[in-house]
Parts: C-alpha cells; structure tokens; sequence
C-alpha cells in the first residue's frame, strides 16, 4: 500500500512538472491574447500543485471502498465540496486568478487530509502493518 502512495505520488509530482512546463505553450496555442496565456500558465502552475493530493486521494479512497469502508470514501466528496466553497468564497475575492487556483488545491489538500485520517484509523482498526 505504501509502495502505491509512492509511485502515485511520483507520478503527480511528473505531472505537477508537465502542468508548470507546458502551461505557456498550450494557452499559447488555444489563445492570442498574451494576457489570456499568461493567466492561463499560472493558473495551470497553481493548479499542478493538487495533483499530490489528488494522487492520495484516487489510492486511499479506492483502497477503503475496496475493503468495504465506503463511508470515508464517500465523505471524501464532502470535504473535497467544503473546501472549493471555502476556497470560492474566500480566496477567490481576496487573490482573484490566483485564488481560482488555490481553490481547487485547497479542495483536494482538505479531501486528502481527511482520507489520511481514515485511512490510519481503519488501519488501526484492522491492524494493517508495514511489510517492509
């Protein structure tokens, strides 16, 4: 289980590195406006942030629904959902673009956050130990 946490992890932070890296070329392409490319790339940079979180998020909620503990898996949505209305209704006014995508990173990091906690809990529960 561990050894998926990390290889999700990686692969978010691949994608984190493809989000920051091509951001400029792909506005550039669907946009003339420079202004429109430079607001798109940031908010792509922001918004590779949350694949960390969301790469937890896919391997601990498929892994609890998949031992028959759909419940966290379920209320994973639900603190994803307060976390970009916290994120719409206070980072956006205070930070514009930017809060846009802070409010998604912030969706997926409260989501995550929680999943951990229930995933060290059934853990526990269930005395699921580390093979290495």
């Amino acid at each position: 289980m561990h050894a998926l946490i990390v290889v999700a992890i990686l692969y978010a932070l691949l994608c984190t590195a493809l989000y920051a890296l091509l951001g400029n070329w792909y506005y550039a392409t669907l946009f003339e406006s420079a202004e429109a490319v430079v607001l798109g790339a940031s908010y792509w940079k922001i918004y590779g942030l949350g694949m960390v979180p969301l790469a937890v998020i896919f391997v601990l909620r498929f892994f609890l629904d998949s031992i028959g503990y759909n419940k966290p898996a379920f209320l994973t949505g639900i603190f994803q959902m307060g976390g970009a209305l916290v994120g719409a209704y206070v980072l956006i006014p205070l930070c514009g673009n930017t809060g846009r995508s802070l409010s998604t990173v912030l969706a997926y990091s409260v989501a995550a956050l929680y999943l951990v906690a229930a995933y060290w809990a059934v853990s526990r529960k269930l005395c699921i130990t580390n093979p290495d």
